[in-house]
């Protein structure tokens, strides 16, 4: 289940393509490495679950997986919805698991609750995380917030340039503080409130194309992705169900 637009402030938040996230939806495909690949065609950005795992394609030792979960690719049951919230839920192919996301308005917040759940009789290596893609352009020429030592490889960049310039990269943080803040050079702030027992890293990957074209490499985006774990997984007893909440608000500091 892909959140494809949040607007605040007078403006898109999320990055996405012109193509709607979902609308290349169909085989599965095959898991381990061939599956980055087969996720960069289907991929239009927004906001998605990686689940029931971020990265990892190849584990030494395991079963290959779905570079970021086979959760963003398949198509979700929806259970309720209204004007202000959406829930859905899906039981993977690959693995017995069971997933179930709420996304809820209320006010100037949004709010995306996350549970995962072991139906196997087996411990299952599990590494969910949020995917959210913002827009360069929305915060161009203001900064990043992050507070935690970092992991590598990169440094997180503190500010948002105001043009795309071409960089990429990708950063990794032990959260120490739960909120992490986007601020655009109007004032406008977004910030995400990230659940620490569920959430203890952060990722950053940023990507400013100065063109178009096909894949990630022509994104101008940069995605603040709270994780459960950083390069490995935590195993999951049969029957049990990890959870997860983050709270995103907006205000204007200025």
């Amino acid at each position: 289940m892909t959140l494809v637009s949040l607007i605040a402030g007078g403006r898109e938040l999320l990055w996405t393509t012109e193509l709607a996230p979902g609308s290349e939806l169909g085989e599965l495909g095959e898991p381990g490495e061939p599956s980055a690949e087969r996720l960069e065609a289907i991929l239009h950005g927004g906001w998605f679950e990686m689940s029931p795992n971020a990265g990892l394609p190849d584990r030494p030792g395991r079963p290959p997986a779905y570079f970021h979960g086979e959760a963003v690719r398949r198509s979700w049951r929806v259970r309720s919805q209204s004007a202000t919230h959406v829930e859905a839920e899906i039981r993977l192919s690959s693995e017995p698991i069971a997933l179930r996301r709420r996304v809820e308005v209320r006010d100037a917040t949004v709010i995306v609750s996350s549970e995962l759940q072991n139906l196997g009789a087996d411990g299952r290596p599990v590494s969910p995380g949020e995917h959210p893609c913002f827009r360069r352009d929305a915060f161009g020429g203001g900064s990043l917030t992050v507070r935690g030592p970092s992991l590598g490889p990169a440094d997180v960049p503190g500010t948002i340039p105001p043009d795309a310039d071409g960089t990429s990269g990708n950063a990794a943080v032990r959260l120490t503080d739960p909120t992490v803040i986007l601020t655009a050079a109007d004032g406008l702030e977004v910030l995400m409130r990230v659940d620490l027992e569920a959430h203890p890293y952060l990722g950053i990957w940023w990507n400013y194309s100065l063109q178009g074209g096909a894949g990630i490499g022509s994104w101008d985006t940069i995605a603040l992705e709270p994780l459960t774990r950083y390069q490995d997984e935590v195993l999951l007893a049969p029957g049990a169900t990890c959870s997860s909440r983050t709270i995103v608000e907006f205000r204007v500091s200025r």
